[in-house]
């Protein structure tokens, strides 16, 4: 199923092209400079790329032989079919990104990348998430994230002055001498009955633990993958 094109995320496929570019300097990248979208999104593809990017032991302990061929996603007007292979490739994916995410404290406050929207629906909002987290990973925790810094280097000023700009994750964290808070809008420890909670003015800081965010986290893509596997069977 091919990606629409519409104005509205013409943004998000320049992004996408350049953080392409930037993987192709990869040594043995599985990723080309003419590499479509749709290719991108690949099951197998995406593979390829974490067995690039992650160690061997982030990859191993996986039926990999699934990932040998990809079978191609069919819909119509109500209905859209996924074969089982293609289920389980998402779910070995979603088990090797999550893994190597929460190992890391510094990766824990990125946005849920739902693959099952991705590779299903094409859906923009979830590929430049997915850009995002593997232009972070290869510039940071990556086994090769020093080849990814150099790489960077190498691309165009257009292309890094695009990935700069969707560099961030959706949420964002301020440093702090406390890994693993981050910030949140709350009212003042003090507050009384005069307060105004529509008021700008009166904000606090409220740290949410990693634990509680990492709950969270869990729990939505709990309830999403329930969503995907319930409206497949229907």
């Amino acid at each position: 199923m091919p990606f629409q094109n519409d104005d509205c995320n013409s943004e998000i496929k320049v992004y996408v092209v350049a953080v392409m570019h930037w993987l192709s300097e990869f040594p043995n990248s599985p990723i080309t400079p003419e590499c479509s979208l749709e290719e991108f999104i690949q099951p197998t593809k995406l593979f390829e790329i974490f067995q690039l990017l992650f160690s061997k032991e982030e990859s191993s302990g996986y039926l990999t032989n699934c990932f040998i061929a990809n079978k191609d996603i069919q819909s119509d007007i109500e209905s859209i079919y996924i074969s089982q292979i293609t289920l389980k490739q998402i779910e070995i994916l979603t088990d090797i990104l999550d893994r190597h995410l929460r190992s890391r404290i510094t990766l824990n406050t990125f946005p849920y990348l739902n693959l099952y929207k991705l590779i299903m629906f094409n859906d923009y909002a979830e590929l430049k998430k997915l850009c995002q987290i593997l232009f972070r990973i290869g510039t940071f925790t990556s086994i090769l994230s020093a080849n990814g810094l150099a790489y960077f280097e190498f691309l165009t000023d257009n292309d890094k002055q695009v990935i700069n700009q969707f560099k961030e994750p959706l949420i964002k964290t301020k440093k702090n001498k406390y890994p693993g808070l981050r910030e949140k809008s709350m009212p003042p420890a003090d507050t009384n009955s005069d307060y105004d909670s529509a008021d700008p003015k009166s904000e606090s800081c409220y740290l949410m633990q990693e634990e509680e965010l990492e709950a969270l986290n869990w729990e939505i893509s709990i309830f999403e993958n329930l969503v995907y596997k319930l409206a497949k069977e229907m």
